[in-house]
């Protein structure tokens, strides 16, 4: 019922519409059949068939693609300062949404949580009787967070392939860890890296089907171990 007061048009924005109960959507539906005429209501969503078909049918569906990590990487080095390093890691990071790869800029705990991954990564590779056990510690207490640092761990042996097979650092995400990356390759018979890789995807696979957490780790665990 408040009009516009210094425009011509008022924007109403309702985020995770998809949520609204039955009631809530059909409680919407007559403002969306008789909106004010200088009314815009924008209602985002994840899945637009969570939506009642009465819903749908007035409104117009925008699908909004997600922003090339390149477009993300030059935004962040360009409006934040981030170095080249840094705005790529973020951006592998980002899946595309401008808002996550800012807020995993101003996070701490990201920073802290690959450097982790980096020296848990060390550590498999030193091939040390019993380590992979120990190891799975670093996991449960990190279960939350489960997927990203898998992600992690997967970009990390990625890079590591990249680099033995070509050389060049142009397509590397942790281009600012080169040094890490080059001393790791010399410790592992490279042919391996591919079979490492494979082990991490299939635990993800594993977690996601509800396997046991604990076992899924370890298996991954011994086998990169074994790799």
């Amino acid at each position: 019922s408040l009009r516009p007061y210094e425009s011509q048009r008022k924007i109403y924005i309702i985020e995770d519409a998809d949520t609204m109960t039955d009631r809530a959507q059909n409680r919407l539906l007559k403002t969306l059949e008789e909106p004010p005429q200088y009314a815009l209501i924008l209602l985002l969503s994840a899945n637009v068939y969570r939506f009642l078909p009465t819903i749908r049918s007035r409104c117009q569906i925008i699908k909004l693609n997600r922003i090339p990590f390149a477009q993300i990487e030059d935004y962040l080095e360009r409006v934040h300062q981030v170095s080249p390093g840094e705005a790529r890691i973020l951006a592998a990071f980002s899946d595309g949404f401008l808002g996550k790869a800012v807020r995993l800029k101003e996070s701490q705990e990201f920073q802290a949580e690959r450097e982790n991954v980096i020296k848990l990564i060390e550590k498999l590779l030193r091939k040390e009787p019993l380590q992979s056990f120990s190891l799975v510690e670093f996991f449960k207490d990190h279960k939350k967070n489960i997927e990203e640092i898998l992600d992690l761990m997967l970009i990390w042996f990625r890079d590591m392939l990249l680099l033995d097979e070509t050389g060049s650092e142009k397509l590397l995400i942790n281009l600012d860890q080169k040094n890490r990356l080059e001393r790791h390759i010399e410790s592992i018979r490279k042919e391996r890296i591919p079979y490492m890789i494979e082990q991490i995807e299939e635990a993800k696979r594993n977690i996601k089907a509800n396997v046991n957490f604990e076992l899924a780790i370890e298996v991954m665990l011994l086998r990169i171990q074994e790799g």
